[in-house]
């Protein structure tokens, strides 16, 4: 009696067993490739944001590059009306 009391026992024990450690197993092995994977998407947030602060420093030069281009047009502009002006009295006095 205690033997066959024993075997029921091992059987549910191995088919309870069996499958539980192989869903732990599983489970064990897609929480690792999941932190696998979260490192790697941390080490890429990582590089965009490097990237977005090398693009704003960039955006920043380009801003005051822009600035400075301006400032030189409109004095090329005040000089180009000058330079009409003069050649306007020019020609009015050219007979």
């Amino acid at each position: 009696m205690n033997n066959a009391l024993w075997d029921k026992v091992r059987d549910v024990v191995i088919v309870l067993l069996i499958p539980a450690l192989g869903w732990v197993l599983m489970v064990s092995r897609a929480i690792e490739t999941e932190r696998i994977h979260a490192a790697s998407l941390r080490d890429e947030v990582a590089d965009l944001k490097r990237n977005v602060e090398r693009l704003q420093e960039r955006d920043k030069a380009t801003s005051l590059q822009l600035v400075r281009l301006e400032t030189r047009l409109d004095g090329l502009g005040t000089q180009l009306t000058r330079i009409e002006g003069l050649v306007e009295r020019l020609v009015q006095r050219t007979p």
